[in-house]
């Protein structure tokens, strides 16, 4: 449902997935713009959702085709459309409806288990690629947003230090994230941060809907089968700690 509403305000902003590509500077803007529109609304009430998560794929790679590698800072939106395909039919869905109709047994995708690991990492990655590309490769950008907002007043530090703080933090978190790591912590810490981020420097809601969609169904879910979370079980580990007795 999150990613067919980003699609629908993606679309509704002119833009294609971030304000910083608007669809004018994309051939076909309106078949693009008409694309997001129905793809968006499909999968928002889960209507022939694997067609919709295959033209998603196959638009992620045009724009990527376009853009190039900047694409990498939105590989999570290929990552949603893997998913969105791999799944099966979803409860609150327009198809789960659509088979109970037609009195059939809702089909089970062998594939399904990879869904939130391939969406998982394919996050991280992104994360990764803004930290490395914007952050360490790029800092002219980070440094502006330093002193536009003064933010030495609050952190007395030397302004490039606090862009590679920022870096450094960034991609920590999508490390984790890519290893499965801590998921549930690591996605209150960047919630906080993302949340804080909007708030203070007076960002767009919008492209940050899928980003918060994201870290709260990481907390909710349990570990997938490509977490180390799945294969580090806290509970039997801590069980065979020695007692203090």
């Amino acid at each position: 449902m999150a990613f067919g509403a980003s699609l629908i305000l993606s679309a509704a902003n002119n833009s294609v997935f971030g304000p910083e590509l608007p669809l004018s500077d994309f051939p076909a803007p309106g078949l693009l713009e008409l694309t997001m529109y129905v793809a968006g609304i499909s999968l928002l009430f889960g209507a022939f959702i694997r067609f919709f998560g295959w033209l998603m794929i196959i638009f992620w790679g045009v724009v990527f085709v376009s853009e190039g590698w900047y694409m990498l800072s939105y590989i999570n939106y290929l990552g949603e459309a893997i998913a969105v395909v791999l799944l099966s039919n979803q409860i609150y869905s327009v198809d789960r409806l659509r088979t109970k109709w037609q009195n059939k047994k809702p089909l089970k995708s062998v594939y399904e288990q990879y869904s939130i690991p391939v969406s998982r990492i394919l996050f991280g990655a992104s994360l990764l690629y803004a930290a490395v590309s914007v952050k360490f490769l790029n800092p002219a950008v980070s440094l502006d947003v330093v002193y536009r907002y003064n933010l030495t007043d609050y952190f007395p530090l030397d302004p490039m230090f606090i862009v590679l703080g920022a870096a450094l933090t960034e991609a920590g978190i999508a490390v984790l994230y890519m290893l499965g790591f801590l998921r549930r912590f690591i996605s209150v810490i960047f919630l906080t941060f993302l949340t804080l981020s909007v708030m203070y420097f007076g960002e767009d809601v919008w492209p940050h809907l899928l980003l918060v969609a994201f870290g709260v169904g990481i907390f909710l879910h349990k570990p997938d089968i490509w977490s180390l979370d799945s294969r580090l079980d806290f509970k039997k580990l801590t069980k065979k700690l020695p007692s203090s007795k």
